[in-house]
């Protein structure tokens, strides 16, 4: 049995494709990341599914998902962090 229910999963998966489309126009912090996929997605992103991890009880699970979904894309090579300014960007 999967610990996610399909909803959940696909929000990751649309925040995949998205995220890298998002950050050619601009850079952005995580928080922004977040926003701009609830404002694209936002029936995908459902607030009564809490995250059940340790580090981030009470959070949206949807919220969860776009952290991992911008792990994906870095491991990808997709994106950089910047430290100094706290944001991703393309990599170029």
């Amino acid at each position: 049995m999967t610990k996610y229910t399909e909803e959940v999963r696909e929000i990751r998966k649309l925040a995949r494709e998205y995220i890298p489309k998002l950050l050619k126009k601009s850079s952005y912090s995580s928080k922004e990341i977040i926003n701009n996929v609830q404002k694209k997605f936002p029936k995908n992103c459902d607030d009564s599914v809490l995250c059940n991890c340790q580090v981030s009880k009470n959070r949206p699970e949807w919220k969860h998902q776009i952290l991992w979904a911008i792990q994906d894309c870095k491991s990808k090579k997709q994106l950089e962090y910047n430290k100094p300014t706290k944001k991703y960007q393309l990599k170029i």
